[in-house]
This record gives C-alpha cells, structure tokens and sequence, in this order.
C-alpha cells in the first residue's frame, strides 16, 4: 500500500487499567496505531507495518510523555 493515502487523523493519550501511559493514534484506513512505552523507547502495535511507519512520527514526538514527562503538542501531525 501507499503509505502517503494513509492520514493521522486523531492522536489520543490515554492511561490504562495500571495507570500505564499510552498514545492511540487513528488513521484513514480505519486502523489504530498504539504507542506504549518499552524500556527507555518505545513500542508501536494492533497495527499494520505500513500503519505503524505513518505513525512512528507520533512515536517519536510522545515518547518523553510515555514515561511521565510532560503532554507534547502533536496537532501538527494530524493531517
């Protein structure tokens, strides 16, 4: 697939059941890229490959508030 077809169209920070931080991102094709962190970094699933490359962006940009830093701002990155 052309991943350039593939638009974020929402970013979503949410917390699960333990309190464990985690970025949801919504796509054009109906698919939710999950964004958690691992270790110092962190890990994208629930996702395609092709999804999860529109999404490392996101990734990239929320990783400090993975592991408590501070809210990023990210409505640039929705298209």
């Amino acid at each position: 697939m052309d991943t350039r077809k593939i638009k974020i169209e929402s970013i979503n920070f949410t917390h699960d059941e333990q309190g464990e931080r985690e970025a949801h991102v919504g796509l054009s094709n109906g698919e939710t890229v999950k964004i958690a962190a691992c270790y110092e970094g962190w890990e994208q699933y629930n996702a395609t490959v092709d999804s999860k490359f529109v999404a490392i962006n996101v990734a990239a940009r929320v990783n400090g508030w993975l592991h408590g830093g501070e809210e990023p701002y990210v409505e640039d990155l929705i298209r």
